[in-house]
């Protein structure tokens, strides 16, 4: 996604990450033309969630094409993944058997709600706290949408972090 090689043996440490984008910003367009077509999508979304546009339904279905996007053509051993096999496991599972996409998805609809702004570092926090939630036992944050996303998130069951502000983690923990 940056230009830096990642190996087996070593990934790149935040610095080097950062680093790659700082000497070719080329490498942010499809990052940035991504944030524009998610910023739009989340006000189209609202509007038609406004006007009752969007029917349990269709928010099944949005879910199963999800969730097949994220399936493999092949099992770790090189046996394919038919459609028949995808579509039997597909009929069994909902977003919420998966605990990073149960997580984005309650965000998600936190969203869409008509809650939060659609600014570039709000996208950026809710891409932080659906990836790091389930794995964290504290948030430190003094940022306020954060506060507000991780009750969102915490209704999957999946995610046991608690958020705390600076000066109280630091009260908390350091001498």
């Amino acid at each position: 996604m940056n230009g830096f090689p990642v190996t087996q043996d070593r990934a790149p440490s935040s610095v080097e990450f950062v680093d790659g984008w700082i000497k070719n910003p080329n490498l942010m367009i499809p990052v940035i033309e991504s944030y524009k077509k998610n910023m739009q999508a989340l006000i189209s979304l609202r509007e038609a969630i406004s006007v009752g546009m969007l029917t349990p339904d269709m928010l099944k279905a949005g879910d199963r094409q999800y969730i097949e996007r994220h399936l493999p053509n092949t099992t770790p051993n090189g046996v394919l993944l038919d459609a028949a096999t995808k579509n039997a496991f597909l009929d069994r599972v909902t977003q919420n058997d998966f605990p990073t996409l149960a997580i984005e998805s309650e965000i998600a609809e936190y969203s869409w709600a008509n809650r939060g702004r659609v600014d570039w570092n709000s996208m950026i926090d809710k891409f932080h706290v659906i990836s790091s939630v389930h794995y964290a036992d504290i948030v430190v944050s003094d940022d306020r949408f954060i506060h507000l996303l991780l009750p969102a998130a915490q209704k999957t069951g999946y995610v046991k972090a608690t958020v705390a502000k600076f000066k109280q983690f630091c009260r908390q923990f350091l001498p």
